[in-house]
């Protein structure tokens, strides 16, 4: 699978790993299984590193698709964070398309270490 998963209870953090090729279903799944995952709580922090992904058939179209799918669970949004690292130009811009869209704060990182900042995580 593409994008895997873990998630730090007790922090609220969750630690997204992205490898290999990454196509619109590959999100649309882990977005429809980050939501079902009961551990994860309201105002939790995301971290989503990119830098082993090469993008597919990634879209603007799909950020729609998931914040559409965010917007059925407005509760998990206020307060919550996600940082996604990228590995190249390539990668920024088209995260950065998700970041101006998203219902919560996103911000694009090309440094794991900054992020990790970022989010409180170190």
């Amino acid at each position: 699978m593409p994008i895997s998963y873990e998630v730090d209870e007790s922090q609220n953090i969750v630690y997204a790993a992205v490898t290999g090729t990454v196509h619109a279903e590959d999100f649309l799944d882990y977005v429809n299984r980050f939501h079902a995952d009961a551990r994860i709580k309201p105002g939790y922090r995301e971290l989503v590193d990119a830098r082993g992904a090469t993008p597919g058939d990634i879209t603007p179209a799909l950020f729609d698709k998931i914040i559409e799918i965010d917007r059925a669970r407005p509760e998990m949004l206020p307060g919550a964070r996600t940082a996604i690292v990228v590995p190249s130009i390539e990668g920024f811009d088209l995260a950065r398309q998700y970041e101006k869209k998203a219902q919560m704060t996103v911000i694009v990182f090309t440094s794991l270490d900054v992020a990790k900042t970022w989010l409180g995580m170190v």
